[in-house]
Formats: C-alpha cells, sequence, structure tokens
C-alpha cells in the first residue's frame, strides 16, 4: 500500500508541474489572442467604422475570436449594457488571464465605442501595445520557468514519495 501512494505522490509531482507550464502557455496563447483581436479591431474601425454590435458579431464569428465576445454579445442580447457585458464576460471567460490583464481587458472595454474612429483606432493601438508587452512577458516567463519547474515538481513528489517508503 505504501508503493502505491509513493507512486501517487511522484505522479502528483509531474502533473502539477505540467499544469503549471499549461496555465503560462494558456495565458500567453490568450494574450496572443487578444493582440490579434486588437489589431482586427483596428483595421475594422480605421477602414470600416461598423457599429459596436455589428462589429462584435462579426469578430466573434471567426474561429480565433476569444470567447468572451461571444458572451458579451449574448449578454447584450439579453439588454445588458455594453460595458457591463463586456466587464461580466471578461471576469467569467478570461480565466487564463492574470487579473492585472483582466483589468486592462475590462478599462478597453469602458472606453470602446465612446469616441470618433480616429479615437477608436488609437485605442486599439495603445491597448495592443500594453497586451503585447504583456504577452511577452509572459513568452519570457514560460520559457524561464518552463524548463525547470516540472523537472523540479517531480523531483519533489519523488522526495515526498521516498518519505512515504
Amino acid at each position: 500500500m505504501n508503493m502505491v501512494g509513493a507512486l501517487l505522490l511522484a505522479a502528483a509531482g509531474a502533473l502539477l508541474g505540467r499544469y503549471w507550464v499549461g496555465r503560462l502557455r494558456a495565458r500567453e496563447d490568450a494574450l496572443s489572442a487578444l493582440c490579434v483581436l486588437l489589431s482586427n479591431l483596428r483595421t475594422q474601425f480605421e477602414y470600416i467604422a461598423p457599429p459596436l454590435d455589428e462589429l462584435l458579431d462579426s469578430l466573434a464569428e471567426g474561429d480565433a475570436a476569444p470567447a468572451f465576445l461571444a458572451d458579451c454579445r449574448a449578454r447584450m442580447r439579453t439588454g445588458t449594457s455594453f460595458a457591463r457585458a463586456w466587464q461580466e464576460a471578461v471576469q467569467t471567460q478570461c480565466p487564463a488571464l492574470h487579473r492585472a490583464d483582466r483589468e486592462k481587458l475590462m478599462a478597453y472595454g469602458q472606453s470602446l465605442g465612446t469616441t470618433d474612429a480616429a479615437g477608436q483606432s488609437r485605442s486599439c493601438a495603445l491597448y495592443a501595445a500594453l497586451f503585447t508587452q504583456s504577452r511577452d512577458a509572459a513568452r519570457r516567463e514560460r520559457e524561464k520557468h518552463g524548463a525547470y519547474v516540472p523537472t523540479l515538481t517531480l523531483l519533489l513528489g519523488v522526495c515526498a514519495a521516498i518519505l512515504v517508503l
């Protein structure tokens, strides 16, 4: 029975490291998707300048669209204001992002649709730069910690297993 417990501890250590690296990768991917979204928004504002609800519909239909866009649009269809729908969708549909990332995204949502097309384009550029910095920092963090954390947690699991035996 001790042997089974020891194996479970070693496996738990290995899985914990993989989980942690997976979370780092998920944050990086989510930030990359936001950078693409902001680039698409900027293009839309510069060349088409559609109404906000049409813009959200067109962006939410894409395969690479972040999940919070469809949720935001669904909330708006139930009568929720855009600002509240955006905030609630970001809070519920962006678990991979850190709190600071979600706060930036919510702040962007507060400014979305409040100025003319040129102002919206500048706002997209600003937030795209902010999220690009966050994405690059997330990539550096994943590259730095992703190399040793799985090994370290496996080693900790093996040490715990040895103590059990």
